[in-house]
């Protein structure tokens, strides 16, 4: 028997509509990160949240706040992890308390972190040698109809090679686990060892190869531009963390200390705006990464600015993209 109008909601109903709510933003997350902003709508995430659109539109009044329910519990808090992973990884940061866990690895820069890769890359290759044997062997052996003898010969064959490439795909996938939990222990030695150049250069490509969290943050952050509950959201969550990281006071940010971590963020910010860029994928960061690391652990007395303006820097240069209507946009 169902509730009684006007009762509250029973702990199953509570848990579903919980349940509902986190579906709604991985989905948003998901659309966000891969088709942009433009794609989210109440239907989209519906279907990708696998629910009819009334519980998305009951809990979410539009697409605002589905912006800002997204980045208060999902975006937001990677993007703050994912900063203040960086800034530990060079030493400019000993300890955050609203960072409740260290940000992942990035898919493409596992190898960089385990000696074993090579290993496992090398069993993957011999598997996936045989997974394609094994695909051949399945479409030369294919069981014609009303074959007999010969037929039934070619189909014993088919059905062990279906068996052999179902057993195949269960070993890739748990060398695949296994690959990844042995990098996961890896990597943490590395953060556990202290900042070092290698968990600097890891830190600074998760901004220039983001996933998918990180790719909506940067979505939504272009988007806050256009939509106040958004911006409030970003400014009360992130920006205020971020500037009391950069503000030096008389404990134990000093001005220099202070300006290096604002030159960091800055760095990790821009990586991350130009992810989309042609070629940005393939960045080597290596090099500089260790460079700046080596710069940050000189510690000088910021310098004082000029007073008088630079008149070179005050003029305006025309912007000439070859569309009018461009031009005027960007002037």
């Amino acid at each position: 028997m169902s509730d009684a109008v006007g009762q509250d909601p029973s702990p199953r109903q509570q848990a579903r509509v919980l349940r509902n709510e986190e579906n709604v933003l991985d989905a948003v997350v998901a659309i966000v990160s891969s088709a942009g902003w433009a794609a989210v709508t109440h239907a989209s995430v519906s279907r990708a949240a696998s629910l009819s659109t009334r519980p998305v539109h009951d809990r979410f009044a539009d697409r605002s706040a589905l912006a800002v329910a997204t980045w208060r519990q999902r975006t937001g808090p990677a993007l703050h992890a994912a900063l203040a992973e960086v800034l530990s990884s060079c030493g400019l940061l000993e300890s955050d308390p609203m960072v409740a866990a260290p940000v992942a690895v990035p898919a493409g820069l596992l190898p960089l972190t385990s000696p074993a890769t090579a290993h496992w890359q090398d069993l993957r290759a011999t598997i996936e040698a045989g997974a394609k044997t094994t695909r051949q062997m399945r479409t030369r052996m294919r069981p014609s109809a009303g074959a007999t003898g010969e037929g039934e010969r070619q189909t014993a064959v088919h059905e062990a090679a279906l068996a052999l490439a179902a057993r195949i795909e269960e070993l890739h996938t748990a060398i695949m686990a296994t690959e990844q939990a042995c990098i996961a222990v890896d990597f943490e030695e590395l953060r556990a060892g202290g900042p070092s150049a290698a968990w600097f250069t890891i830190a600074l490509t998760t901004f220039a190869r983001p996933g998918p969290m990180l790719r909506a943050a940067a979505e939504l952050l272009v988007i806050s531009q256009f939509d106040e509950g958004l911006a409030e959201q970003v400014r009360r969550q992130t920006t205020a963390p971020l500037m009391t990281w950069c503000s030096p006071n008389d404990q134990d940010i000093s001005p220099s200390r202070a300006a290096q971590r604002a030159y960091v963020l800055a760095v990790a910010l821009g990586l991350l705006a130009a992810h989309h860029r042609t070629g940005s994928d393939s960045l080597p960061l290596d090099g500089q990464a260790a460079s700046l690391f080596d710069a940050l652990a000189i510690e000088h007395q910021p310098m004082d600015l000029p007073v008088a303006q630079a008149v070179h820097l005050a003029a305006q240069t025309p912007i000439e993209t070859g569309d009018s209507v461009l031009d005027s946009l960007l002037g």
